[in-house]
């Protein structure tokens, strides 16, 4: 689902013992809960879990997205416009346009809310700016093209799989 050059520079930057990292998960370091084995594995080609009622779906001209993480726009904020749950839902489907440019994609219905996303990290013991986000969960249900290619599935399944929106590398925006 990434790029193998970069599974490959990330597992020699580890200190792994048999093809294990060991880890600690939570936010007390010094403490005995926590403690975690991460193998590593041979690579192998992950699925999108994309089912054939699906594609059917999306070649009948019908396509349905979900938030599975908080959606953070990657649009510069000017004025109050960042208040408004309005102008994520228009950066979202600006950014879902984006990522299939060469599909009209025009939004039907939606299901949302908009929340405040708190961080904390604790390398640097500090709390990020609080931010604007479309609720994980949000559901949006869209009008689309009925001519999708197999490239134009991989296009979308890559953005299924990577998110849209800023912060990515976070998690937000996961679809």
């Amino acid at each position: 689902c990434g790029e193998e050059e970069d599974l490959i520079h990330l597992i020699r930057g580890l200190k792994l013992e048999d093809h294990t990292l060991k880890a600690r998960v939570g936010k007390a370091k010094r403490t005995s809960y926590g403690q975690c084995n991460i193998h590593f594995g041979d690579l192998t080609d992950c699925e999108t879990g994309v089912s054939n009622s699906w594609l059917k779906t999306l070649k009948e001209g019908k396509l349905a997205i979900r938030l599975d993480s908080p959606f953070i726009s990657d649009t510069p904020a000017t004025g109050w416009r960042r208040n408004e749950e309005d102008s994520l839902v228009h950066d979202f489907v600006t950014a879902l346009r984006e990522a299939v440019s060469k599909k009209d994609l025009t939004l039907r219905k939606l299901f949302t809310g908009a929340e405040v996303v708190r961080n904390y990290v604790g390398v640097w013991q500090l709390h990020r700016p609080e931010e604007l986000a479309l609720v994980a969960g949000s559901v949006f249900t869209f009008d689309c093209s009925r001519d999708w290619s197999d490239a134009d599935i991989i296009v979308l399944k890559k953005a299924l799989m990577t998110g849209v929106g800023g912060r990515k590398e976070e998690g937000f925006g996961q679809i």
